[in-house]
């Protein structure tokens, strides 16, 4: 529950603080990105969600064998989903952008750079479900707090010069220092390799 919390926090504090530094028109503008760069995040909830008792029930059991097969199997379906996804967003997204009117345009560089923060929590392969299911909760917890500080900073710096962007940047920072700290703690402890692979 407290991971939780901490990750909702985690994707709203640029929001936030946007919101307090800038204009609300800037605001309107990132929400509108930030929802659009979410979409990458889809297949990997989706596999979360098939993943998760699995994964516990090998772990339980002591079949690490299972367990990498079932990450590696994962990872292979996350990346063929979501590389295209991003592709496609990246090619596209002026013209995404300006569904929701000429001056979301503006919003075009913040989507970028917020594609690839979630690209690269995409390909980290639910390194949070992972810790999760396997009782290291709590170094989760303090690995996403950590990434929740470093968000803020990153946005109290960013905001006032670059705004949207500078919100972009910071929550992509952030997300993708959580993924790559749990994946390398996974790696160190379980010697799994938590990155999407081909």
């Amino acid at each position: 529950m407290l991971a939780s919390t901490l990750m909702l926090l985690v994707g709203w504090v640029d929001t936030i603080m946007l919101g307090a530094i800038k204009s609300e028109y800037e605001v309107g503008i990132y929400s509108v990105a930030l929802k659009l760069a979410a979409i990458l995040g889809i297949p990997l909830m989706a596999m979360n969600g098939v993943m998760a008792t699995k994964l516990a029930q090998y772990w339980k059991n002591g079949d690490h064998s299972a367990t990498k097969s079932l990450v590696y199997r994962s990872s292979q379906i996350i990346f063929f989903c979501s590389v295209p996804i991003a592709i496609l967003i990246v090619i596209f997204s002026e013209k995404i952008l300006f569904l929701f009117g000429i001056e979301f345009g503006s919003g075009n560089l913040a989507l970028m750079i917020l594609v690839a923060g979630q690209l690269i929590s995409a390909l980290c392969v639910s390194v949070g479900n992972f810790l999760q299911m396997t009782g290291a909760e709590k170094v989760f917890q303090r690995i996403v707090m950590l990434s929740l500080v470093i968000n803020a900073a990153f946005n109290y710096l960013l905001i006032p010069t670059y705004g949207m962007t500078g919100a972009a940047i910071a929550s992509s920072i952030s997300i993708a220092s959580w993924n790559i700290l749990a994946a390398a703690y996974i790696w160190k402890r379980h010697k799994i390799i938590m990155v999407a692979r081909w």
